[in-house]
């Protein structure tokens, strides 16, 4: 890990995270999507952390004012350039498909810019939405294994969260080998699961 300064998650059910922590969940609805990115993104900017928003196609505005809802200073943490949040199509898919290469080169570069720009360090969150195929899993996990090792030794906390609807069982196991933990999904709350400590007793 990064170092052992803990910092709030926010996501009610949770506690802390450390830098270099790269969590993940699986989302069933949209609701489920907001109420766990909402309180995630809003620790950060209270914190003092770069924090990036990885949407859904045209659904900045709404991930905005499900923001602002909770924290009304949202839209100016934006024109601050703390906060940023964009459409996977110009993150993932920049090309028109996904650039495995160019989202990581994005992703370290946005944790650089963080501390250069006197931010604590950075939050991110992004949502894989349009895997479909077989080879899309497979380069997408490879790309999540490189953020995993990289995120390491960064001031960086990163979560995944997968729509369940395009993940099948053997898709979910999967990305448990390149995550720290697993949030579930417990009515109001979020259970965190250490997948560490599990794959250490197995």
């Amino acid at each position: 890990m990064a170092n052992s300064v803990a910092r709030r998650v926010g996501i009610p059910g949770t506690t802390t995270a450390h830098w270099g922590e790269h969590l993940c969940a699986f989302v069933y609805t949209k609701t489920d999507l907001l109420n766990l990115v909402v309180p995630y993104i809003k620790a950060g900017l209270e914190d003092n952390e770069f924090c990036l928003w990885i949407t859904e196609e045209n659904m900045e505005q709404e991930a905005l004012g499900a923001l602002e809802r909770v924290f009304p200073d949202a839209p100016q943490y934006v024109v601050r350039k703390q906060l940023e949040i964009l459409p996977a199509s110009k993150w993932y898919l920049t090309s028109g498909m996904f650039d495995a290469a160019k989202s990581f080169t994005n992703w370290a570069a946005r944790g650089r810019a963080a501390e250069a720009n006197g931010f604590v360090g950075a939050r991110t969150t992004g949502n894989p939405f349009w895997l479909d195929s077989e080879e899309d899993w497979h380069q997408f996990l490879t790309y999540e294994q490189a953020v995993h090792e990289a995120i390491e030794t960064q001031r960086v906390i990163s979560l995944c969260t997968y729509p369940a609807a395009i993940c099948s069982a053997k898709d979910m196991i999967a990305t448990f080998a390149s995550h720290h933990a697993i949030l579930t999904n417990q009515g109001d709350t979020w259970q965190c699961l250490d997948v560490r400590r599990r794959q250490a007793m197995a």
